[in-house]
């Protein structure tokens, strides 16, 4: 009975390691093709209109 718990929580450790590789390996996918694709300007201006956008930035 021990072995296959050990052997079921050994599987579920390889899982969750192998899901977060492929999120990460996604997300780093997702950077590199946006910085590849996107000019720079645009993502210069979008961050800057998000900043001016926010709640926090507005004067009372």
């Amino acid at each position: 009975m021990s072995s296959s718990s050990a052997e079921s929580k050994m599987v579920l450790a390889k899982t969750v390691l192998s899901t977060v590789g492929s999120v990460a390996a996604t997300t780093m996918l997702v950077r590199s093709i946006i910085h590849d694709y996107i000019p720079m300007n645009s993502m210069n201006i979008s961050s800057l209109e998000s900043e001016t956008c926010s709640p926090s930035s507005r004067i009372s």
